[in-house]
């Protein structure tokens, strides 16, 4: 389906800012802790050329994480009250599982030759549990999209989540496998724009890709 005489809609994509983990690698799934000091000012002081390369007049809605560094990240880019948030579990990060908190040289010395994209985390989430709710928001997202270019409404979305499960989005909005989200970097509060080429629904793109502070 195409899209003439109307602004491409966009997909915002933004990875929460520093944590004590996430300062040295530890994997960080599930557990809730914040960001640090450091963390709080790098956002703040980016926070005004993410309102800006976001466009607030056609920004229709928000899918944050129930995760306090994501939600506090959301918090500090200060974003008009007028638009809606949803907290969303299909964004929470990847379920590490017994390897919650560890380095991934901890990892393979526990499990050589561990590839999470292929191998997923013992007692966490697999590959395939990922696809699975990645692919529902997604598909709910283009469907806000669909309708507010039918309806000629604002209709870009942002999604404030995690570096793993971030990766994890474009890979699948691109139509690829999950292991394809390997390619991508993705900085602490680094920030990202999917869209769709030639106005069509069937070309997704990345716009632009880990912009940081």
């Amino acid at each position: 389906k195409r899209m003439e005489g109307y602004k491409v809609p966009q997909v915002f994509l933004l990875r929460h800012s520093q944590t004590e983990w996430s300062k040295v690698g530890k994997h960080t799934g599930h557990t809730d802790i914040p960001l640090t000091e450091h963390g709080e000012k790098k956002i703040k002081e980016s926070a005004a050329g993410i309102r800006e390369a976001m466009d607030l007049e056609t920004l229709a809605k928000v899918y944050v994480s129930p995760l306090q560094r994501a939600k506090r990240t959301l918090e500090l880019i200060d974003l008009p009250k007028s638009i809606k948030v949803e907290e969303n579990r299909e964004v929470i990060e990847w379920d590490y599982g017994d390897y919650e908190g560890l380095l991934r040289e901890e990892i393979l010395e526990k499990n050589k030759g561990w590839n999470i994209w292929n191998d997923g985390c013992e007692n966490g989430e697999k590959p395939g549990d990922v696809v699975k709710r990645i692919d529902c928001l997604i598909d709910k997202i283009i469907e806000i999209q669909k309708k507010g270019v039918e309806e000629k409404k604002k209709c870009d979305v942002l999604v404030v989540a995690h570096g793993h499960i971030l990766k994890c989005f474009v890979a699948r909005w691109l139509k690829k496998d999950l292991n394809f989200g390997s390619a991508f970097t993705l900085s602490e509060a680094g920030f990202s724009s999917l869209s769709f080429e030639h106005h069509s629904f069937s070309e997704p793109v990345v716009k632009f890709w880990n912009l940081t502070p």
